[in-house]
């Protein structure tokens, strides 16, 4: 299993619940950004890890994800 896959797969079950009319471009959307970030990380995260070491690494990208994260927190909402 690829990377990409491993992230989406917990939110393969939210999308068919969530999504009804737009299922297909929720599903996109989902798996473009699973993609970005398989293409990604692995170029950043060497370079971070060799000046940083590995503890750092990871703060600095769980700081990064909360970033990313916060901005769409208000536009969530219950499913029931």
């Amino acid at each position: 299993m690829g990377f990409s896959a491993f992230m989406a797969a917990p939110c393969l079950s939210f999308v068919g619940e969530w999504f009804v009319r737009k299922r297909g471009m929720a599903n996109g959307v989902m798996f473009a950004g699973t993609s970005v970030g398989s293409v990604f990380l692995p170029v950043i995260l060497p370079n971070l890890v060799n000046s940083y070491g590995a503890a750092t690494t990871l703060r600095i990208l769980s700081v990064s994800i909360v970033i990313l994260v916060l901005p769409g927190l208000p536009f969530l909402k219950p499913r029931l």
